[in-house]
Parts: structure tokens; C-alpha cells; sequence
């Protein structure tokens, strides 16, 4: 487990616009500084494993196996994966502050993915072709805590590139943040 203080800025969107641009990069913005109850931000990228269920088949993509698919159920197929990194000791202990997040999975089960637990009618047709879930595994992340000023990067240590590209990271997020005005969109699914 590692944990290096990065410098805190109050509009985290400064942090994630470093990673923005990759695949797969998430923020979980609590609402500061545009409103008064945030408390944490978590920002991630990178993930070693990314699960997208469609049409009743995932796709699993895992740094260490390559891709492979299956028809299994989708919630199955995540409780598999995930399986590994679930009985690992707490992590709390070792760090500085207690977050709320080590790294692990993020991501988004869409309405349709109620379909696999239940038989629903069909009512719509879906046009956008938007994955029924998207699922990524992060072994490193961002955590910006706004109600005592401070931010952390964060690995568990179960992806080797985290290791191997960890100094790497740390500059990314130490170096000083540049005040971007950027807007907001999807880059991909």
C-alpha cells in the first residue's frame, strides 16, 4: 500500500484535467467548491481490468490475461473478478487518514441491467447502444478531502504498472496545478 500527499486545491477538476483525456478516467466530484456540504472527491485512472456487458454478453479485459467473453451473468462475472481483491486486510491502518477509497472498482449498471435479475417487458428500443454495464478495477486513486484541506494519491499495489509507473504518477499529481476552463463531456463509453 501507498499513499504520497499531493498539494490540495479546492476545484479538484484541476487534478483530473491531468488524465482527462484517457480512457477510462473517472471523478467522482462531491459538489465543492460549488456547493457547501462535499466532502470527498475521488479520481481515478488507469483501471487493470475493465469489465462492458452488452446484449447479454461481458467483456472482460484484464492486463494479466488478455480479453475474453462471457455470457455468465454480468453480476457473477464482477463478484468473480473482484473476488481476489475482497479479503485483502483493511488498508486504514496503514494509511495517513482513513479514505474512503483504496482502489477498486467504478463504474455504472444501467437501468437495463435489471434484466438479468428479472424478466421485464420490453417497452423501448435503444438507440444509443450505450453498454448495459461498465465496470473498471483502479488500483490507484486520487482523494481530495475538502473538509481538512488535504489530498492523497493512493495505490493498493495489484497492478505491476502501478508500481512500475509510480514515480511517474506521483509527479503527474504533485506537480503545481495550472487554473484550466474546461467543459464537461464523454470521451467514450
Amino acid at each position: 500500500l501507498r499513499e504520497i500527499s499531493i498539494p490540495y486545491v479546492a476545484d479538484s477538476s484541476q487534478l483530473f484535467a491531468r488524465i482527462a483525456h484517457e480512457e477510462w478516467a473517472v471523478y467522482l466530484d462531491s459538489g465543492k467548491p460549488h456547493g457547501q456540504y462535499g466532502h470527498y472527491d475521488i479520481i481515478a485512472g488507469r483501471p487493470f481490468v475493465t469489465l462492458v456487458t452488452r446484449n447479454g454478453e461481458t467483456v472482460v479485459q484484464q492486463a494479466s490475461r488478455g480479453a475474453y467473453k462471457t455470457r455468465q451473468d454480468p453480476f457473477e462475472t464482477l463478484k468473480e473478478v473482484m473476488a481476489p481483491f475482497i479479503n485483502l486486510d483493511s488498508p486504514s491502518k496503514a494509511l495517513a487518514q482513513p479514505w474512503p477509497f483504496h482502489g477498486g472498482a467504478i463504474g455504472y449498471f444501467s437501468y437495463d441491467l435489471g434484466r438479468y435479475l428479472e424478466k421485464l417487458p420490453t417497452s423501448a428500443e435503444s438507440k444509443e447502444e450505450i453498454p448495459d454495464m461498465c465496470i473498471g478495477i483502479y488500483d490507484w486513486a486520487v482523494l481530495v478531502d475538502h473538509r481538512l484541506k488535504t489530498a492523497s494519491l493512493i495505490s493498493y499495489g495489484r497492478d505491476p504498472a502501478t508500481e512500475a509507473g509510480w514515480d511517474d504518477l506521483c509527479a503527474l499529481f504533485t506537480s503545481a496545478v495550472v487554473p484550466i476552463n474546461a467543459d464537461f463531456r464523454v470521451m467514450s463509453e
